[in-house]
């Protein structure tokens, strides 16, 4: 290749581009290789879940990028050399190597935030050029001196690199022994569905999946969500703790150690744990990943090619908001499936996430609404992160049935995932549970299809169930309110787990045995700014019978609403009922008398503009 090379760029010198430049190629193929592989050796991870196939590719994709990039600075180094005799070929590789990793990690992860002409990013990607280009410099005599000694050295440390991104990033098998006597558990969370659209609670659309669990397990008719948004929310059915008690209340924020998350519990129990999610606000990043053996939170098709650095810098110029910040159903369940193989004869908890019902609603056929929208008319005030292509739409109804179909598509997943834990034989051993992190407004309260400002019900209401046939009595509704903070201690004591927490949620056990159903006061918290400065926190106390909303922002009158008499919320009564209002005020301030401080959420760009594309910044 080499020697074809020289020949090319040089026929007149026939002679002594042979002698040069055909042991020129051989340490620049030796770097690319090398550097390709050490990529995916240092950025491979147990919790990715990553089959030995999946890391192969992951190899070949990271060393032919290399390879491409180490042949192409080859070339134009020859060609200049041509001219400049005193450049070294392959010492400009090496440099042009250690600049190209050493630069994207110092502008991507170091001051990512910052503008390109801060002179701190200007500024260190100057001295790292300089510093490179000296490397380049310097290392050419030796490199053309020792190039046998080098390229078998770059040879021998792909190779090293390759085994260690095989141990670094296969799944380990797990330790002898590791059992446990308790049921396995499948928690699926659905994002954005509201009550209503699932048709145990009496949606149009049909959601077999759905109503197969309520057949054959119990359905909480009043369960109430701790947040409208995504990460406070999950946090709450992950660990028992509602947003003041966890410090977390909004999306983009590190979730610090949360001794009380079921992960941790269940890997001391002796579960296999995995969780595979499919949106932005549960990257591992934020702390998600601790206590599961997988965590598998990449959104790419191909895993693994959104964390090459050259992918990455890419991905800031060809995608709106230079992340991946989602991923379909299909694809989770595709991650989920073989993960599940190699765990299902041991005790197992899997968490299993979808994200498809969150704005914008683009669900696939046969889901998707069989007419096309109407574009005519007045334009509706649709969340400002909703692509052109559908803010033209004109159409609610339209919109109304999008969703819908969104929500029936995620039905159908979860189903496709219970058929394959029943060809397990598993299926009557496994806890099952339902439920979703919040609901989406549908145009109530003049709030077109979207969610996180408000406290009203159809964000807040959401379906909740449970399939466990030794302790769930089949066909069941329960009518009384319940939180889904009451999820984790419900599947402590499934498993017979404990510890010394004190939780806001509480077990459910006793009324999925059928006993009595009882009310429990709910307590709501968002951000109703969102990311604005010092934005207003609002809070929601919920009782079986009124809801009060204190809000923050002076401006704005508190909220009271007998839920018996007007469900859809639509009548404040607390100027008309004052002692009502003042009575549930101090219940309200009364549960949050032991509110921990509140954790910022992050303010890197990255964060910032995935939030922003799905609708979490205004």
């Amino acid at each position: 290749m080499g020697t074809a090379l020289g020949l090319c760029l040089c026929p007149r010198r026939e002679n002594l581009e042979m002698k040069s430049s055909a042991p020129v190629m051989l340490p620049v193929l030796a770097m690319g290789l090398a550097a390709g592989g050490l990529e995916v050796a240092i950025r491979a991870e147990h919790r990715l879940g990553m089959t030995p196939v999946e890391l192969l590719a992951w190899l070949a994709v990271s060393a032919a990028l290399s390879l491409l990039y180490a042949v192409t600075v080859a070339v134009f180094a020859s060609v200049l050399a041509l001219r400049w005799r005193f450049l070294p070929v392959a010492g400009t590789v090496l440099g042009a190597l250690v600049f190209l990793h050493a630069a994207l990690y110092y502008r991507f992860q170091l001051f990512l935030n910052e503008f390109l002409y801060d002179p701190r990013v200007w500024g260190g990607l100057l001295v790292i050029a300089v510093l490179s280009m000296v490397l380049g410099f310097l290392s050419g005599p030796l490199l053309k001196r020792f190039w046998a000694p080098w390229t078998l050295s770059c040879a021998c440390l792909a190779l090293l690199a390759v085994v260690s991104a095989f141990l670094r990033g296969s799944v380990p098998e797990p330790p002898m022994g590791r059992e446990s006597g308790g049921p396995n558990i499948l928690l699926v969370t659905l994002d954005t569905v509201r009550a209503d659209s699932l048709s145990p609670y009496g949606a149009q659309v049909d959601t077999p999946t759905a109503a197969r669990l309520a057949r054959e397990g119990v359905t909480f008719d009043q369960a109430i969500a701790t947040a409208p948004l995504t990460e406070p929310s999950h946090l709450a059915i992950m660990t028992g703790l509602a947003p003041h008690h966890s410090g977390v209340i909004s999306n983009g924020t590190d979730i610090a150690r949360q001794p009380a998350m079921l992960s941790h519990i269940l890997a001391r129990a002796g579960y296999a744990t995995g969780a595979f999610v499919s949106g932005f606000p549960l990257h591992g990043k934020y702390g998600w990943t601790q206590g599961f053996d997988v965590y598998d939170d990449d959104f790419g098709k191909m895993p693994g090619l959104h964390r090459l650095s050259l992918i990455q810098a890419w991905d800031q110029v060809a995608l709106p908001a230079h992340t991946l910040r989602e991923r379909s159903g299909d694809h989770v369940l595709d991650r989920a499936l073989p993960w599940l193989e190699r765990v299902h004869d041991q005790r197992w908890f899997l968490w299993f996430h979808l994200f498809d019902p969150h704005g914008p609603y683009e669900a696939p056929a046969p889901f998707a609404p069989s007419r096309e929208p109407e574009r005519g008319g007045r334009q509706l005030e649709l969340p400002p992160y909703w692509p052109e292509s559908q803010r033209s739409i004109t159409d609610g109804e339209w919109l109304v049935d999008a969703y819908h179909g969104e929500v029936a598509f995620a039905d159908y997943i979860v189903g496709r995932l219970l058929a394959r834990v029943g060809q397990y034989g598993q299926l009557d051993d496994t806890v099952v549970v339902l439920v979703a992190d919040h609901g989406e407004s549908l145009t109530e309260h003049g709030y077109l299809f979207d969610h996180g400002d408000n406290l009203y019900d159809p964000s807040l209401h959401v379906p909740l169930l449970f399939r466990y046939p030794p302790v769930a009595r089949a066909g069941l509704r329960q009518g009384c309110q319940v939180s889904t903070a009451d999820v984790a201690p419900t599947i402590m004591e499934l498993v017979g787990a404990s510890d010394s927490i004190t939780r806001d949620g509480r077990s459910l056990v006793p009324m999925l045995r059928g006993g009595p159903c009882s009310d429990q006061d709910v307590l709501a918290t968002t951000m109703a700014g969102r990311f604005v400065k010092d934005p207003p926190v609002d809070h929601a106390l919920r009782t079986g019978a009124y809801k009060y909303i204190d809000h923050e922002d002076s401006s704005l009158e508190d909220e009271l609403y007998d839920l018996g008499s007007d469900p859809g919320e639509s009548r404040n009564l607390a100027s008309r009922f004052p002692q009502q209002a003042t009575s549930m005020e101090q219940a309200l301030k009364a549960g949050l008398s032991d509110s921990v401080d509140l954790r910022a959420p992050s303010t890197d760009a990255a964060t910032t503009e995935a939030l922003r594309a799905l609708g979490y910044i205004e």
